[in-house]
């Protein structure tokens, strides 16, 4: 219905505006997140203790939430109750529980689980598991003795003529409740001398999982030999005890050192070419050991004065470490200056030589001679000076266009570190025509006046061309040149013959006539 409004003479319609109802309210709270301050915990630590916290939202308000946690191996449970808002409403708000469980719960893993969501209207939800947490037993104690994990010395070879021995030994140990400072020592192995006694220095990690050093010296009045550097019992702070260690052995001389001399190279440096280390000025009587390089890269299995290099040095350049040893003296080495680049060598070659006879359809064959062993050898043969297309091995047979032609072969050597060569023959006399295989023809048939008598030419040279031609009392037939002839009255009482004549390119042309028949009968 229009309500109206009375005006000075004037009556006016006063609309009414009305908002339609908002939707019922028919679905439970919704959980928009959720979150546990800690996940893992340790009973030895004490109770494991944490928060839950969820945020959840309803346009009709959410009644309190309620949080438990459940031993996932057992039925024990920890810490049901209803959560508390810790900020927003009950329409759109964020609750917290605040969980222990006791040290003498059940280990493993523990659920969180969130009861129903219920809002003002009644509408719930389902129960919802948060996450999990995991619950730890107490570590055993402690009963064993710290462990050494590694350990280093800075050198292991002394002359004492030269000075102190100066090293520094470096160990990492481990233990859970800590080690006490470790100590090390150096004692001769020969004497009851000693040096460098003393606590190790913490120089990074911690004492449960650290690196430890100490530096010692040894003076250059100790006795010569050997000495070893022996860890002290570990101890960690709980008492547990280790063992004597010895971690390094270090040699100890006094002997003066052998001057050396300079060495040198000598020889064309080339491959296939030897060079030879000169030594230089030694004391006399010294032995001598050598190591080569290229390019400063030591070439394994080469330990002798005089050395042939090879094709994996072209370009390099060629050192030698000469190391001279003498009763009574300390060993000493000293590097030659490098050489040249090592150039590629010159293959030995030899002229290949033509056997066989130069004839189509014979073989010929290339003999390539002496050259640098390792060579690969590859063969190309000519006609008349001209490359055959696809003639590239050792053996030639000359085809039927290559007649009256010199024929000649080209070898040519390749080895890592030379430089190819060629080496050609001579050539051969002009190649001879073939002899085509021509075996006699035989005639099939009975020799009778209108009765076909065939022919069988037996298997010539492949690829000849064949051409017939009957006979009669060694007479041509005129028009008998097919592979079958019939005989006519006209050759009654006469003896049948067949010519074969085989034609083929650079071949000499053979014509074969076959055994005469019997007289033609009526």
């Amino acid at each position: 219905m229009m309500a109206t409004v009375l005006t000075v003479g004037v009556m006016v319609p006063l609309a009414v505006s009305a908002s339609a109802s908002a939707a019922a309210d028919v679905s439970p709270p919704t959980l928009i997140s959720s979150s546990v301050s800690k996940k893992t915990f340790d009973f030895a630590d004490g109770p494991a203790t944490f928060t839950v916290t969820v945020k959840v939202s309803d346009p009709s308000g959410v009644e309190t939430p309620v949080v438990t946690a459940s031993s996932l191996s057992t039925t024990q449970g920890a810490g049901f109750g209803s959560m508390r808002l810790v900020a927003g409403t009950t329409f759109n708000g964020t609750w917290q529980s605040t969980i222990s469980i006791p040290t003498n719960a059940a280990t493993g893993q523990w659920e969180i689980l969130l009861y129903p969501l219920d809002d003002m209207l009644g509408n719930s939800s389902f129960f919802t598991t948060l996450t999990t947490i995991d619950v730890l037993a107490p570590k055993p104690p402690d009963t064993s003795a710290p462990r050494l994990v590694s350990s280093a010395i800075t050198r292991t070879s002394f002359n004492l003529s030269q000075g102190p021995a100066n090293f520094t030994i470096t160990a990492t140990i481990s233990d859970p409740s800590g080690v006490e400072t470790p100590t090390v020592v150096a004692s001769s192995t020969s004497t009851t001398q000693s040096a460098g006694f003393g606590s190790m220095q913490l120089i990074s990690g911690t004492t449960k999982n650290g690196t430890w050093q100490r530096t010692i010296s040894i003076p250059t009045t100790a006795a010569p030999g050997g000495w070893e550097v022996r860890l002290y019992p570990l101890e960690d702070t709980l008492g547990n005890r280790a063992s004597f260690v010895t971690l390094a052995t270090i040699s100890l001389t006094n002997r003066p050192v052998l001057t050396a001399g300079t060495p040198s190279i000598s020889g064309s440096v080339t491959v296939g070419q030897p060079v030879t280390a000169q030594t230089g000025s030694w004391r006399a009587g010294t032995q001598f050991s050598y190591r080569w390089f290229a390019d400063g890269v030591l070439l394994s299995g080469y330990s002798t004065k005089t050395i042939t290099p090879t094709g994996a040095t072209v370009g390099k350049r060629l050192t030698v470490l000469v190391t001279g040893s003498l009763s009574g003296y300390e060993s000493a080495s000293k590097s030659s200056a490098p050489s040249s680049a090592v150039m590629k060598g010159t293959l030995t070659a030899s002229t290949p030589v033509i056997s066989g006879t130069a004839k189509v359809g014979l073989l010929l064959t290339a003999t390539a001679g002496r050259w640098t062993t390792g060579t690969t050898l590859t063969y190309q043969w000519s006609a008349d000076g001209k490359p055959i297309s696809g003639a590239t091995k050792a053996a030639f047979v000359p085809g039927g266009s290559y007649a009256g032609q010199r024929i000649s072969v080209q070898v040519t050597g390749i080895l890592n570190g030379y430089a190819t060569r060629a080496a050609a023959s001579s050539p051969t006399m002009a190649v001879a025509k073939g002899t085509l295989v021509s075996p006699v023809p035989t005639i099939n048939g009975t020799p009778k006046a209108g009765v076909s008598l065939t022919s069988r030419t037996g298997t010539w040279t492949s690829g000849t061309v064949l051409s017939y031609q009957w006979l009669a009392n060694g007479k041509a037939i005129a028009g008998a040149n097919k592979t079958w002839f019939t005989p006519t009255a006209t050759q009654r009482g006469q003896k049948v013959t067949l010519q074969v004549t085989g034609k083929l390119t650079g071949y000499t042309s053979v014509s074969r006539v076959s055994a005469a028949t019997a007289a033609v009968a009526r």
